[in-house]
């Protein structure tokens, strides 16, 4: 039987408490340790997205508890730790309101004989071969390459993105949500994506800048999820300029360490 143990800073189940940024010593070596394979399941995603989802956490018998807090209450991460399908089938058997959502299609597998587990390939994630994004060679990334050199004439200069880019970075993010129909969730992309330009340097993420005449006109920010797989959380860019955004994704690609065999 799993016991419950102290995790320092975080509070036992039943409690919850707001995630803050002072949690990523302790939620980062336990996704180091027990990796969900799940992108969004990152301190970084969890912490840019606070705001608008109000995510709560909680320890229970050695695992990691992450809830929606604001507007789904029941809805929940699968758990972290060495085993999220126990503590997966003791919350539901106790809440029954209880949803987990993102969970990896392993541990799903295991869940369905006991449990009612729904596939939804809207929230897969989309996963590619590095060396492929790097290179655009074949058939496939003909259309790819043909932007890429049509983009080259504007004269694009890559330079790794810090704090001296981050008001041209969130006037880039005003640009692109101006040229998008009015949506909610929108709003909490920009917002989230304002956190992340806020905390480059707590949250040690690696991004690009494509810089034309002197001003920032694209970027994209990720990290490292694991030893294999590194995961883009943002892109953004002007598309008043053609071809921007497979020029930002090849040359994001071509940044990220070649330890590094796939990005999401």
């Amino acid at each position: 039987m799993m016991k419950n143990e102290n995790i320092p800073g975080i509070s036992e189940y039943p409690s919850w408490k707001a995630l803050v940024l002072p949690d990523k010593q302790v939620i980062d070596p336990f996704l180091k340790k027990f990796p969900p394979g799940i992108s969004d399941l990152t301190f970084t995603n969890l912490f840019c997205h606070q705001v608008a989802r109000g995510y709560m956490i909680s320890a229970h018998k050695k695992h990691l508890l992450f809830r929606f807090g604001n507007k789904q209450p029941n809805f929940l991460y699968q758990p972290v730790g060495p085993h999220p399908k126990e503590v997966i089938l003791e919350l539901l058997h106790q809440h029954p309101e209880y949803k987990f959502i993102l969970v990896n299609g392993e541990l799903g597998k295991l869940l369905a004989t006991a449990a009612k587990v729904t596939f939804d390939r809207g929230m897969s994630d989309y996963i590619c071969k590095l060396q492929d994004l790097q290179q655009f060679n074949g058939e496939k990334y003909q259309e790819k390459r043909n932007f890429v050199r049509r983009f080259l004439s504007y004269g694009p200069k890559i330079v790794p993105l810090n704090e001296s880019h981050r008001n041209e970075c969130k006037a880039l993010l005003k640009i692109w949500k101006a040229g998008k129909d009015p949506l909610p969730h929108l709003d909490d992309e920009q917002l989230a994506a304002e956190v992340m330009l806020n905390n480059l340097q707590s949250l040690n993420v690696h991004g690009i800048g494509i810089i034309i005449d002197g001003r920032v006109e694209g970027f994209a920010i990720g990290e490292p999820i694991n030893r294999e797989y590194f995961v883009e959380h943002f892109e953004k860019g002007n598309t008043q300029f053609m071809g921007i955004y497979p020029y930002i994704l090849h040359e994001f690609a071509k940044s990220i360490p070649t330890k590094f065999t796939f990005l999401n």
